[in-house]
């Protein structure tokens, strides 16, 4: 599915660029500097870029993340087109991949978990995305919200070495991510940890903290550069970047059924899920409603 939706981009691994010649190659450089030069040392924090200014792997992601998939690549074949091109595939084939064990781990039915796999890794909204392989590079938060379900389930010491790691993985991925994903994990915890589990409580916070220390040089890094140069963003321009509610009403023009939708049209904005995601939302819904009234009518007969 990844290679039929990126055609024919498969044909020419080494050579096309996809969809346009902005932030694809901006990232295909960083996966070559990354190949070539040793994280976190100071040649690796002074990219050759904007010379004589220093710290410059700070003016955009690092994608360290995806340093074990693009740079074996890079060695092998001497392409970071190529290192590129096949982590692009990855991107797709690897969220889907991890969407399919969380919803097998949270059903218990290959199914079900299948649709999960085909809403997270070939989601509408996806195709807005497309420039910007660290935003597709979300597959290590399924894994993470795997551990936390297993070890729920099961209390074990490596489920939350699983959700330790793809945390830390997906904060090397995408420094959004770093920032938003901890608010879901905040929300699992509320959720699904009753008050009397602090004991567990406590195991996720502290694995968090443990695979967290990592980014620590990084975060500080990538802060002092900034304060060095004095890169801010006020709040005006972190609202007119920001996607909001009417952002679910838009699709990206590339989409061949709902292109044409447009609401409030905000670039890179697109959060349209597709109807077939909402179909499926509320076939559940009406299913589970349907089966607990089932289950209470004939408990009141067994009274």
């Amino acid at each position: 599915m990844a290679v039929a939706l990126t055609w024919p981009l498969v044909t020419n691994l080494g050579g096309l660029v996809m969809p346009d010649a902005g932030d694809p190659l901006l990232n295909t450089w960083i996966l070559w500097w990354n190949a070539t030069t040793t994280p976190l040392t100071a040649a690796w924090w002074n990219a050759p870029a904007f010379f004589p200014a220093e710290g410059v792997i700070t003016f955009s992601e690092h994608l360290l993340g995806l340093w074990p998939i693009a740079s074996p690549i890079i060695w092998i074949t001497g392409s970071p087109q190529t290192a590129y091109n096949v982590t692009l595939l990855l991107t797709f084939a690897l969220s889907a991949t991890a969407a399919y064990l969380l919803g097998y781990e949270l059903t218990g039915r290959r199914d079900a978990a299948f649709l999960c796999g085909l809403v997270f890794g070939f989601a509408p909204y996806r195709m807005a995305q497309l420039p910007h392989l660290q935003v597709l590079a979300s597959f290590w938060m399924p894994l993470a919200l795997l551990g936390l379900h297993r070890y729920l389930r099961n209390g074990g010491v490596r489920s939350l070495v699983l959700f330790g790691a793809a945390w830390l993985m997906q904060a090397l991925s995408n420094l959004y991510f770093m920032m938003f994903f901890p608010v879901l994990i905040v929300l699992w915890c509320a959720w699904f940890i009753r008050p009397q589990q602090w004991r567990r409580l406590a195991s996720v916070a502290g694995t968090a903290v443990v695979a967290s220390l990592p980014l620590v040089p990084i975060v500080a890094g990538y802060r002092e550069v900034h304060a060095r140069y004095e890169l801010t963003r006020d709040i005006k321009a972190t609202e007119s970047l920001s996607a909001d509610l009417a952002s679910w009403l838009d699709a990206h023009p590339d989409l061949s059924v709902w292109g044409g939708l447009r609401v409030f049209h905000r670039t890179e904005g697109e959060l349209f899920t597709g109807l077939t995601v909402l179909a499926l939302v509320v076939a559940g819904l009406l299913w589970a409603l349907r089966r607990r009234g089932q289950n209470n009518a004939t408990q009141l007969s067994i009274r």
